[in-house]
This record gives structure tokens, sequence and C-alpha cells, in this order.
């Protein structure tokens, strides 16, 4: 099991909370809100995804688990 910090948060909830205040899109550079960032577990591997609500672009972050 994942180990937490004395701030009680894993490392994997502090770096959701890191792509979160990620504000700018990689693609457009917009300076909006870039999306809501998802998070699925999938053969393996835990994915982070959003999309741009102004240029549809997508980004994602992979973490293999295991």
């Amino acid at each position: 099991m994942a180990s937490t910090s004395a701030r009680g948060k894993t490392a994997l909830e502090r770096y959701r909370e890191q792509l979160r205040e990620t504000e700018r899109c990689g693609s457009c550079g917009t300076a909006e809100t870039a999306g809501e960032w998802t998070t699925r577990y999938r053969d393996g591997r835990l994915v982070y995804r959003r999309v741009c609500p102004r240029c549809g672009a997508i980004e994602r972050r992979e973490f293999r688990i295991g």
C-alpha cells in the first residue's frame, strides 16, 4: 500500500493536487482552466487524463503499478 507523508496524504494524492494546479493547456497555452483531470486504473497503470475545453487537446500522465 502507498505510504503517507506527515501531512497524511499519499504521493498519488499529492500528485493529483499538483495536476489540478496546472491551469495552462500544453497545446494551446490558454490560461483558462484547461479542464478537470480524471483518473482511471487500467491494465496495471494509473492513467490521469484531461481534455482542454478550448482546443480539445488531450493530456495524459501514466504510472505503472506493480
